[in-house]
């Protein structure tokens, strides 16, 4: 059987849909990238958290890809401030990006708490 080619780990994310931009950035620049962990990180953030969902290429690809996703990430952080700017527009400027989440989870607990007692008390 052939060498089967040596694959480098360029890059982790934490999200997937950020590994899938870079491999098709990657793709659109002729080279192949593979995402490592992409299930696993679906079905376990804490893994994810700790090790990330990588991108990998091929070894003698390695140098090429870490040029072109550097350049992509100087693009998107000149970009930024723009962004920045349609933050401080935001409804909500204080309110940080989970409390929402957690708001609506602590509403839920409290409505089963409530029925929870009102079924018991019926029962007596």
């Amino acid at each position: 059987m052939g060498d089967s080619p040596v694959l480098v780990r360029i890059r982790a994310y934490r999200y997937l849909h950020e590994a899938e931009i870079a491999k098709s950035v990657l793709g659109s620049e002729g080279i192949e990238a593979f995402i490592d962990n992409e299930n696993i990180g679906s079905m376990d953030w804490a893994y994810t958290a700790a090790d990330g969902i990588g991108v990998s290429v091929k070894e003698e690809d390695a140098e090429r890809a870490l040029e072109i996703l550097t350049l992509e990430s100087t693009e998107e952080a000149e970009a930024a401030p723009e962004e920045e700017e349609k933050k401080e527009e935001s409804p909500h400027p204080i309110r940080p990006e989970g409390a929402t989440k957690f708001i609506v989870v602590l509403g839920a607990i409290i409505i089963l708490a409530v029925i929870l007692f009102s079924i018991i008390i019926g029962f007596k």
